[in-house]
């Protein structure tokens, strides 16, 4: 039996999946087994990549407590495999780091600790084996594990067995009140299958019903075991011994790389690393002549080897099909009739009067649906959708018109003739994908509803934060010792190109663990629901933000059968939504999130046509404004277009469409296009554009084509395209196209690879765009302080400040009369009480501003912003720096964050900003006797009122000059750009702001 542990035992391994299964192909071996410790991130990779191998994959659990003494466990169908999620889940799972937050910073370094970071002074060896016999809720789920157990821990288990050993974990109420009690067998046989009269009683569990749950446990001959004592030992307990070939590693050098990666994960140095946590030599792959004369005189632990693995695969984990959620206990029927009834009065809400085109287009799409079984996932996405009134269904989705009607997406796929086929299609036998955008702080609402209302069936996707670039050049270098100054100049050099400069270790180091995961991340917005425990398909963790995340990203997930259904934070969303209630608010406007439909607005196509797009999402980098005054059009058509060829491999692509727009005479390459590529003038757009050429040149299916795109954007691109690329240029030779055109037409299809949008997402966000774009062009104050507050877009906050200087508004200070905890507008008459700043002109308000938020001042709490606007509107402005002093406390370091900003400046005591520092530093204790009703004493009378410190009309210190006897004169008298803060996360449930994200609070 060969098992190894592969690098998904997150630093404890060299091997990937890929790895493991070429090792046992080279070796002749018709089974291999994956083993990591308590986790199952690798499975998938590793069933696919022993199917292209031809050999049974097999998936294992490393269960001990101490991942240098392994004990496997292998299950053998989705029952077993439930019960090793629950044991998993139980324990928590390896911790996902917080943003922001060293990933391999071990909380307990060099101790032995469970995943999750659950410790244990003295943890009990089998303290994962009580557990999974405390979780098994069937026989049938025991019976379906093949347990693997080192030697060293045999007394152990007698212990376990007869209630000697109590876990070290905590147990349930059930399992308390009902201790295992002694008198069990000292050992359980481990024959499969298992005589009846060697079972182990369910009565010893938790007090559980005492139904026979048979429990197969071999002594395995790992490494460090001899086979013939071993035989000899499991004799005497009436057990069979397996043979076995473990190990984490091969070479010398592999061995060294773990040591690498343990003193990384550890933040220590390799010469430091303690020597329990370094690489034992016992987990050393013995070649395969080395373990055919170690295991040539134990025929029967061979045989035991290979009952275990015919026991059962883990080919069930792709199971080619699609695991559709539930919704609401319906059945496949109710659900369809429930989807169709919303879909037929969605079109009437939609369309008025539906055309005999609509309905018929609907009537195919819920036909389809209904065919593939996909009308829970729609009904669920539709739930989701609804609690939040502004969304925007994006992707693929956006083709379809029951996504239409359902109010999932906005863009009519009718009138914009968008490719439903790309979407769904009876050929595609993976599960569709629906993308819905959320603006960015009303996101964390509707993932708390898809949680509350899935409990234990849903759960984000993981995302395998792997080593990149610049980390596997400086954690290595870390962890050999390197200074910090030194590394820096490696990550230079990398950054120059001039990687051969770098130490020859360094880079063969950095060569090896490039892509090893590093730790286990959270997908943007990806979910998954199940129709029943998620536990049955899936093992999961809880984020640092409180959510459950799986074991697998996207595409193993896809893999498994799992649909994901994308709920993403967009910014652009929020800064349509606060545009909107400003311009209603000010203008007395009464604009809403539907009825604002500018497509026709010639003003608005004039405006995107000139490139007038800054701050206008998904259409505001230079390189897309650049083609939009290239392409001289502003029309929502051709706004579609040139937000999809923007691509990095496209350049060339770009410039021919550009030309051909303006008149430059073409021909499709050839005639079997011109219909498909008409609209694009020859010049392959969309993703759906690959899979529309495949068919019509090369003859594919619709699923053939549909893969041959998919295949284009995946990660293991490289392993399947050639194989695509052949059968697409044959196809086209077959059909009399010249080589020659066949590898232009092929070299269009590459500009694709990884990076390309399809025309209903490029439609989706064009129609955000041109709303955005109309606002903009009408209202453009109230547009950048909508792009401000909600933090900028493509370019930083400040760019977005900058160009509403250059629209001729002043940008004011924040003052604590007048900001509000964002920025916003001031209107016509209201001035700005602030005092001219030294050598400038008088910061007097224009009739319309720009008001710098309190967000915007370093340092102040969110606590305090909200104290200040809560005290102005209660009791009127602050009338001097005391009477703010005494409605607001505040700590000194935040006074002074106020002090410095110039939002004290200006206040009916006339204090310069010198005295205020002054006050506050020798004030304090008097400030806080007036909090609590101490006499009114006035402080320090002979401090100047008027002017700056250090300059004409200053009052300084009795017998001093200069800047010596005038501390505060090194400081800015006001500022003149925005302090940089984070944008604080609102929470619109509350009307309020989340305290983390203020620094200071």
């Amino acid at each position: 039996m060969l098992m190894m542990r592969s690098y998904f035992s997150l630093l404890r391994g060299c091997k990937s999946p890929e790895d493991i299964a070429a090792i046992a192909r080279s070796r002749g071996c018709k089974d291999a087994v994956i083993c990591d410790w308590m986790n199952m991130y690798g499975a998938l990779r590793f069933v696919a990549a022993c199917r292209r191998a031809g050999i049974a994959p097999h998936v294992a659990v490393d269960i001990s407590s101490d991942p240098a003494v392994p004990l496997p466990v292998l299950f053998h169908s989705r029952a077993g495999f439930a019960l090793l999620n629950r044991l998993i889940i139980r324990n928590g799972g390896r911790q996902i780091p917080p943003p922001g937050s060293t990933p391999n910073q071990n909380p307990h370094p060099n101790t032995k600790h469970k995943p999750g970071g659950k410790t244990s002074a003295f943890p009990a060896p089998l303290e994962n084996l009580a557990a999974l016999l405390e979780l098994a809720e069937s026989p049938r789920e025991l019976a379906d594990l093949s347990i693997i157990i080192h030697p060293s821990r045999l007394e152990h288990l007698d212990k376990l067995l007869q209630g000697r050993e109590q876990p070290a974990s905590p147990v349930s109420p059930a399992a308390q009140a009902h201790p295992m009690p002694a008198g069990l067998p000292p050992v359980l046989p481990s024959v499969i299958p298992m005589p009846p009269a060697h079972s182990l009683s369910r009565a010893s569990l938790g007090g559980l019903p005492a139904n026979p749950a048979p429990l197969n446990i071999f002594p395995g001959m790992f490494p460090d075991v001899s086979p013939r004592e071993l035989r000899s030992r499991a004799a005497r307990r009436g057990m069979k011994a397996v043979s076995i070939c473990w190990g984490s590693w091969q070479t010398p050098e592999e061995r060294e790389r773990i040591d690498l990666l343990r003193a990384i994960d550890l933040c220590t140095t390799k010469a430091r690393l303690d020597e329990s946590e370094r690489t034992p030599l016992s987990q050393r792959l013995i070649s395969r002549e080395e373990a055919e004369s170690r295991f040539a005189m134990f025929a029967a632990e061979r045989e035991q080897s290979a009952a275990i693995l015919g026991a059962g695969s883990a080919d069930f984990l792709m199971p080619g099909r699609v695991i559709f959620p539930g919704f609401r206990g319906l059945n496949e029927d109710q659900a369809w009739r429930r989807l169709s009834g919303l879909c037929r009065r969605g079109a009437l809400k939609r369309y008025g009067s539906p055309g005999p085109e609509v309905q018929e287009r609907l009537d195919y799409e819920l036909d389809i649906i209904r065919r593939k079984g996909f009308a829970t996932y729609f009904l669920v996405v539709h739930d989701i959708v609804r609690q939040t009134p502004r969304t925007c269904g994006r992707g693929s989705a956006a083709a379809s018109i029951v996504s239409y009607t359902l109010g999932i997406t906005h863009v009519d796929p009718l009138e914009h003739n968008l490719f439903f086929e790309r979407f769904l299609n009876m050929d595609r036998e993976d599960p569709p994908d629906i993308d819905v955008d959320f603006p960015w702080d009303e996101r964390e609402k509707t993932l708390s509803y898809v949680f509350r209302t899935y409990p234990g069936q849903s759960a984000m996707v993981a995302d395998h934060v792997t080593f990149g670039p610049r980390s596997s050049i400086r954690e290595p270098a870390k962890a050999m010792g390197v200074d910090d100054e030194e590394i820096g100049r490696f990550i230079r050099m990398w950054k120059l190109g001039q990687r051969d400069r770098l130490p020859q270790w360094l880079q063969r180091e950095a060569s090896a663990i490039r892509g090893i995961p590093r730790y286990m991340g959270t997908h943007p917005g990806g979910v998954v629901i199940t129709p029943g425990p998620i536990s049955s398909y899936v093992h999961t963790q809880i984020s640092p933000l409180g959510w459950p995340v799986i074991a697998w990203e996207k595409d193993a997930a896809e893999d498994a059968g799992l649909i994901k259904i994308d709920i993403l934070g967009n910014r652009s969303l929020g800064v349509l939504r606060d545009c909107i209630s400003m311009v209603n608010r000010l203008h007395g406007r009464s604009l809403s999130w539907n009825n604002l439909k500018p497509l026709r607005d010639a003003e608005t196509r004039q405006f995107i046509e000139g490139g007038n797009t800054l701050g206008v999402f998904y259409v505001e980098s230079p390189a897309t404004r650049q083609l939009l005054r290239k392409m001289r059009r502003g029309d929502y058509e051709h706004l579609v277009i040139a937000s999809s060829i923007i691509r990095p491999a496209a350049n060339r692509y770009i410039n021919e469409f550009v030309e051909r727009l303006h008149g430059k005479s073409w021909e499709p390459l050839v005639p079997e296009v011109k219909d498909v590529l008409g609209e694009t003038r020859g010049i392959m757009v969309y993703q759906e554009d690959v899979s529309r050429v495949a068919i019509s040149v090369s003859g594919f299916t619709p699923g053939e084509a549909d893969t041959l795109r998919k295949v284009l954007s995946r990660k293991d691109r490289s392993l399947k395209l050639e194989d695509w690329r052949q059968s697409f240029v044959q196809g086209g030779l077959q059909r009399g196209i010249s080589q020659e055109k066949m590898d232009l037409l092929w070299e269009m299809v590459l500009s694709f690879s990884g990076y390309s949008f399809c025309k209903p997402h490029s439609a989706s966000y064009a129609l955000v765009s041109y709303k955005l774009a109309w606002l903009k062009r009408r209202y453009p104050l109230e547009f950048f302080t909508a792009v401000i507050n909600n933090g900028g877009g493509y370019y930083s906050r400040q760019t977005y400040v900058n160009a509403v200087r250059r629209l001729g508004h002043p940008v004011l200070l924040p003052h604590v009369n007048r900001s509000e905890i964002l920025y916003s507008v001031e209107q016509t008459g209201e001035s700005d009480h602030l005092t001219p700043r030294p050598g400038g002109h008088s910061n007097t308000a224009a009739p319309r501003a720009l008001r710098t938020g309190l967000m915007q001042i370093s340092g102040l709490s969110v606590n305090s912003m909200e104290r200040i606007v809560s005290s102005r509107e209660n009791s009127g402005p602050f009338r001097s720096f005391e009477d703010f002093q005494i409605r607001v406390p505040t700590d000194i370091l935040q006074t002074r964050a106020l002090i410095k900003s110039g939002a004290l400046d200006g206040l009916e005591d006339g204090l310069t900003r010198p005295g205020m520092f002054w006050r506050l530093s020798l004030g304090m204790k008097r400030l806080r006797d007036l909090r609590h009703g101490g006499a009114g004493e006035e402080l320090f009378q002979d401090m100047p009122v008027q002017g700056w410190g250090g300059r004409p009309g200053t009052t300084a210190l009795p017998g001093r000059s200069g800047t010596r006897g005038r501390p505060w004169a090194c400081l800015s008298p006001c500022i003149h750009l925005p302090f940089f803060s984070p944008v604080p996360k609102r929470s619109p449930a509350a009307g309020g702001f989340h305290p983390s994200s203020f620094p200071g609070s």
